[in-house]
């Protein structure tokens, strides 16, 4: 671990910090509520692509990460070269889009820069002492808002290789003084707190192995004295001492959580999850549920389980009395907060991959092709606007990025690795614990068990290597138009600071402002 400028940190000693700034987005959904800080200027609710887009810009590299915002200042990450080369962060003026600085390393680890692996996915976080960005690569910095760099390290390095096809996902969120990452995936898999000020690790504890892409949040109540650091990954909810990394409580049987994020609100733990791989609706609606903390170090209870929700890509968003669940296809749910009862369902005109934004009475849903909803809160469906960033018929192309296909031996390489890994099937036969080439539900991984109804095809209550086979037959198939799924632009991340909307392609930011001003 580097470290550089000690007279940097003895400042920082001194100074009082927050670690959430009121008028800024400071990290991943503004630390897991997706709620816009309130500003003097309205937040726009008209723009197309001739109207109302105050600048745009391309970036370097490409990358899947949300932008965050301190004052006036934009910071956002990037990958570039095409076996992923660099970690780039870039920072912007709010008000121009200028390019104020970038700073580029060498990236730790490299896999190619295509659509099958996570390119710069985790997003930075940011406090008035200085930006904390990872990386995929396991490369984690601190830099000042001077651009100087105050430490750095590779977990991929320190703790084992990331073993994961398609890359990391989970973004750190922070408390006052740390960082906490949760890092799951093949090999030994933690949740980590690492000091802000020095980059050491304060405290690792193991999670279980899995591929999860969800993002830690960190939760407090004013009459608890106790913050909890709250991961919803693999089949459970746990909750961890933040200050030592002490399990608090923990709950289980759930699937399909492994990509929406916890969102937290006024003592109710709202859990998202998508429909397991070979599970069943009503499986996943369940793992769609609400909790109440009374306390943050007890054990919650359930208040209620959906009935049809389901989240995909984006996590639970929360306005007013109303909860909202986006699924894969782009059916947007609106459901009471304190019974869980389903006010509306309604098809959106495009899916989203970018959890929503709350800006006071407002819902603003960006679709994944460039169009954005607007909705007023409530039980009630009610349209404000339908704006798009650009035109349909002719989309942006990267200027610079081109999807990095791959040498022979990359590809081979690549390869290699998925095989070793050995695909789902495989996965699920290093469950057989008895070696007899079947695998019973008690064998099966938590994560996993929402899959048994589907996947056990004659009912005997155990898998054979017959319908192992099927399974990653329909696996295949249903990833057969992925790649046509996946071509920028793409909407991945939004913020939302100072009455300005900031949106980010993999290659491309928007900044959309009140035009009525």
């Amino acid at each position: 671990m580097k470290m550089k400028n000690n007279k940097f940190w003895i400042l920082f000693l001194i100074l009082p910090l927050s670690h959430v700034d009121a008028g800024g987005w400071t990290s991943f959904r503004n630390g897991g509520v997706s709620k816009a800080p309130e500003s003097k200027v309205k937040y726009p609710v008209s723009w197309s692509p001739q109207s109302g887009i105050a600048w745009q810009t391309e970036i370097k590299g490409y990358g899947q990460s949300t932008p965050i915002v301190w004052e006036n200042r934009i910071y956002l990450s990037s990958v570039n070269g095409n076996m992923k080369d660099k970690c780039i962060l870039n920072c912007f003026d709010i008000k121009t889009g200028n390019q104020l600085w970038n700073h580029e390393i060498n990236s730790g680890e490299k896999a190619p820069s295509n659509y099958r692996v996570a390119r710069a996915a985790p997003t930075p976080l940011v406090d008035q002492s200085g930006i904390y960005v990872f990386y995929e690569s396991g490369d984690l910095l601190a830099l000042n808002h001077s651009k100087e760099v105050l430490w750095q390290r590779n977990l991929s390095q320190e703790y084992g290789k990331f073993q994961n096809h398609h890359g990391l996902g989970s973004s750190p969120a922070q408390s006052k003084d740390l960082i906490f990452l949760n890092i799951e995936h093949s090999g030994p898999s933690y949740l980590i707190a690492i000091e802000k000020n020095t980059g050491k690790t304060k405290w690792k504890v193991e999670r279980p192995k899995g591929m999860s892409w969800t993002s830690p949040i960190v939760v407090s109540k004013a009459e608890d004295q106790i913050e909890a650091v709250i991961v919803s990954s693999n089949g459970r909810v746990d909750a961890y001492n933040s200050r030592n990394g002490k399990l608090l409580w923990g709950l289980g049987d759930l699937g399909g959580n492994s990509v929406p994020s916890p969102t937290y609100a006024d003592g109710l733990l709202f859990i998202g999850a998508r429909i397991p791989q070979f599970g069943t609706q009503s499986a996943g609606s369940r793992s769609n549920l609400c909790l109440k903390l009374d306390h943050i170090h007890e054990k919650p209870s359930i208040v209620w389980r959906a009935q049809k929700a389901v989240s995909d890509y984006t996590s639970p968003v929360i306005a007013g009395e109303c909860a909202y669940f986006i699924n894969k296809v782009g059916v947007l749910y609106c459901l009471d907060v304190k019974t869980g009862k389903q006010h509306f369902a309604r098809r959106l005109k495009e899916p989203c991959w970018a959890t929503p934004v709350v800006a006071g009475s407002l819902i603003y849903l960006f679709g994944k092709s460039g169009g954005t909803l607007i909705l007023e809160s409530g039980p009630q469906y009610k349209e404000i606007a339908f704006n798009r960033l650009w035109s349909e018929k002719h989309p942006p192309a990267p200027e610079n990025y081109v999807e990095y296909t791959g040498a022979k031996t990359a590809n081979k390489n690549n390869r290699g690795q998925q095989r070793k890994g050995g695909g789902i099937g495989a996965m699920l036969l290093q469950n057989d614990k008895n070696k007899d080439g079947l695998i019973s539900k008690e064998e099966l991984p938590e994560r996993f068990k929402a899959m048994m109804v589907r996947v056990d095809r004659n009912q005997d209550l155990v898998i054979d290597k017959e319908e192992i086979a099927w399974m990653e037959k329909t696996f295949r198939e249903e990833r057969a138009g992925s790649r046509a799924q996946a071509r920028d632009p793409i909407v991945y991340g939004v913020a939302a600071a100072s009455g300005k909307i900031i949106v980010r392609t993999g290659t491309r930011l928007y900044c959309i402002d009140n035009n009525e001003q």
